[in-house]
């Protein structure tokens, strides 16, 4: 990127939400010099998996999990990792982790309670949930950046 001290030719900037440390969106694999982002996918429906399709395309290092096996398989063979558990999903990503989760409204916190402990000081929760309501699909959105 001209301009960017340091940036190599055809690099992509990440970019990290207000507040939130740039680290925790970056993965810490050598090969990737920190240009490309390391997510666990939790939730792999219909707006997860093709999440997660996209950012496989895009060069980003995914970790899926899901409680139906048939999305993992479709991951692995779009060339991200599966995890069979949301504990192999932590343990296949490096600190810092950045977990995403793309889930029905009234599944996010048991699995955040489940997912917290699990965590090191630095990693990420991003969460976003749907429903619907009055017709309208409404995403709720919050992250959490664990100290």
């Amino acid at each position: 990127m001209a301009g960017r001290p340091g940036a190599a030719a055809g690099a992509r900037a990440v970019r990290a939400r207000p507040g939130l440390p740039l680290e925790c969106f970056r993965g810490t694999d050598a090969a990737t010099k920190g240009t490309r982002m390391q997510l666990g996918m939790i939730g792999l429906g219909r707006m997860g998996a093709n999440m997660a399709k996209r950012l496989l395309r895009s060069g980003h290092h995914v970790v899926g999990w899901n409680l139906d096996p048939a999305p993992i398989a479709a991951l692995e063979a779009d060339g991200g990792t599966g995890a069979a558990s949301i504990e192999a999903l932590v343990a296949a990503m490096p600190a810092p982790r950045h977990v995403w989760l793309m889930l029905p409204a009234g599944t996010v916190d048991a699995t955040i309670e489940r997912l917290a402990p699990l965590l090191s000081p630095g990693d990420t929760i991003d969460r976003k949930s749907t429903r619907l309501n009055s017709s309208h699909l409404v995403i709720s959105y919050a992250v959490f950046c664990l100290k």
